[in-house]
């Protein structure tokens, strides 16, 4: 599973932290903060997690790695046929500006979603699905990746008990009720 944050550069954004884990045990394998190329204008904090220390060498308590190594990291994986896991994933590639095989991408965007409907966002699926809050104050990519993770698991025990799309038409239904209003779960 993965999660990436972005951090806000003149009108763009640009990867500022890397998390994966491996799906199987639920272990971290990567969780780097990746040091800009340009400056920042804005961290937006509340949605990446990143606060400028955390970029900052000289006091970032994280594993700084380069743009470069990042990709490079990410480009070994995809090479060895990883198979990624997440939400929104197809975001996070363009951001890192890698090409990533549809055969190695589960997103759970795309698996809670009907058709002409509105996407979900991850936090209303766990909260929903899950019974868990998330993300109340600041996003965390270590808990977006485990989160999407328990949200496949789930997805394939609804399909195997035969009733995933009842569930996500129930989905729908709560949403449009409550406005899609996480506090209102």
């Amino acid at each position: 599973a993965t999660g990436s944050k972005m951090v806000l550069r003149e009108g763009r954004n640009a990867l500022g932290r890397m998390s994966l884990i491996d799906c199987r045990t639920g272990r971290t394998i990567i969780d780097d903060h990746v040091l800009p190329r340009e400056p920042i204008v804005d961290y937006l904090t509340r949605f990446s997690g990143i606060k400028p220390t955390d970029l900052n060498p000289k006091t970032s308590p994280h594993n700084l790695i380069s743009s470069k190594h990042a990709y490079l990291k990410m480009r070994y994986l995809v090479d060895r046929g990883c198979i990624f896991v997440g939400h929104g994933l197809i975001s996070d590639f363009l951001t890192v500006n890698i090409f990533v095989p549809p055969s190695q991408i589960i997103d759970t965007t795309d698996i809670f979603h009907l058709e002409r409907r509105r996407l979900i966002s991850l936090r209303f699926l766990v909260n929903y699905l899950l019974g868990k809050d998330m993300q109340q104050d600041v996003h965390d990519s270590i808990e977006d990746s485990i989160a999407a993770r328990l949200l496949y698991m789930k997805a394939l025990e609804l399909k195997e008990q035969g009733i995933f799309d009842k569930v996500l038409h129930e989905i729908y239904d709560c949403g449009q009720r409550i406005d899609w209003k996480v506090g209102e779960l």
